[in-house]
């Protein structure tokens, strides 16, 4: 199954968020010769203060789970993380200098409805921006904060394409330090495996086509 799209913009708040909830969507894109642009609106480096991890090591991890997936056009910004909300309308204008200077023609960005301030931010700022320029955009979930996701678009995932997955998402060795309550590859592997009962195949992941031209085919 294809996906159609000449140009995507990845927009994620954190530095670990698209590939949780759309990493094999976005290896899919890079391998079938889609342009892939992402963009992370913090390094998250505040997160790291106090612990034994050195200042960058999040965005170096998340550099390489990108690189396993086939995504080298990566840009991050450096927000405070938790508080994007109060700097919307720069965000939301740096979307569109993004998204113009690149012609994208799809936009994956979290869901709107997510519960996580930061999340909630990009994702309805990037509504707010594909309203003009008729884009489609596609929703991901964050697992653990994206309580009212209602998915209408599924996505296989092979055997092998589950496995680069959790591959990449073994990159992130701080989150599975500091986060470890769930921050687990049992449990992004359940997340897969239940996506796949909707569509009657083994793993998947889901989203939320919230405008725009279907893009399966």
């Amino acid at each position: 199954m294809r996906v159609r799209s000449k140009r995507a913009l990845v927009l994620s708040p954190h530095t670990d968020d698209a590939v949780l909830g759309a990493g094999i969507l976005l290896h899919r894109l890079s391998a079938q010769g889609c342009r892939v642009t992402y963009l992370a609106f913090t390094s998250c480096n505040d997160t790291l203060v106090g612990t034994e991890f050195p200042e960058g090591e999040i965005e170096r991890e998340d550099r390489n789970a990108l690189k396993l997936l086939g995504i080298d056009d990566v840009h991050y910004l450096e927000y405070k993380n938790k508080h994007l909300e109060a700097h919307r309308q720069e965000i939301l204008d740096k979307m569109y200098t993004f998204r113009a200077d690149n012609d994208m023609d799809l936009v994956i960005a979290p869901h709107a409805g997510d519960f996580h301030q930061d999340h909630q931010t990009i994702g309805r700022e990037a509504l707010r921006m594909s309203t003009r320029h008729g884009v489609t955009v596609l929703q991901y979930p964050v697992i653990g904060t994206s309580k009212d996701f209602n998915p209408n678009l599924f996505v296989p995932v092979s055997e092998e394409e589950a496995r680069l997955k959790m591959r990449a998402i073994s990159c992130y060795k701080t989150q599975f330090r500091l986060r470890k309550n769930w921050f687990d590859l049992d449990l992004f592997w359940s997340e897969l495996k239940t996506n796949g009962v909707y569509i009657d195949t083994k793993y998947a992941e889901a989203f939320v086509q919230v405008k725009g031209t279907w893009i399966l085919e």
